[in-house]
């Protein structure tokens, strides 16, 4: 009698131990795919801040701004004021008048990659191959460019960026406009 007893037990049991099992292992599933979606969504939102705040800084510090299709290019001096001129000439042994004359480029462009869509390249120079990436790339979820124009109206830089998570879809489209005090063209 114990013998059969302990039977019924076990068949009783088991599928109770794999509804539970199941219960547990769905449950770890759906926590996971919404803390994944969480942070996807967070990186979205932080590198698209961070792509903004790049662009108007240097639209903010530029002498001229050159817009063609989806790439723009900010042009702007090395030496900001007399305190920053001392410095180079007083650390690196320079004078004053080769200083002055550093103008560096930068450069937003918006290229495709192969794997997954179009990120966002920021560059030092006018022309040439892209190959630092601002955009996508990130571990907790990847962002492509949906869209990144430029208008200007005189020194005002209108400047509109959607980016789309790669893992949820989601989307986010922020315009803003910056005042560039230093334009001259």
């Amino acid at each position: 009698m114990k013998k059969g007893f302990v039977l019924v037990e076990f068949v009783i049991a088991l599928p109770m131990l794999i509804l539970l099992i199941y219960a547990l292992g769905n449950m770890t599933y759906k926590i996971f795919n919404l803390a994944k979606n969480q942070a996807a969504d967070y990186v979205l939102e932080v590198e698209a801040q961070e792509i903004l705040s790049q662009i108007t800084n240097d639209a903010r510090a530029a002498y001229s701004v050159k817009i063609k299709h989806q790439e723009i290019f900010f042009n702007y001096h090395a030496i900001a004021n007399n305190q920053s001129a001392d410095y180079f000439k007083n650390n690196f042994n320079s004078k004053i008048e080769d200083l002055v004359d550093l103008i560096y480029t930068s450069r937003y462009v918006v290229r495709a990659t192969e794997t997954h869509g179009k990120y966002i390249y920021r560059e030092r120079k006018e022309d040439g191959p892209v190959v630092n990436p601002i955009s996508g790339g990130n571990f907790f979820g990847d962002t492509i460019v949906s869209e990144l124009t430029f208008k200007r109206d005189k020194k005002i830089l209108h400047i509109t960026l959607e980016l789309q998570s790669v893992v949820t879809k989601h989307k986010l489209k922020i315009n803003t406009a910056v005042f560039m005090p230093a334009c001259e063209d």
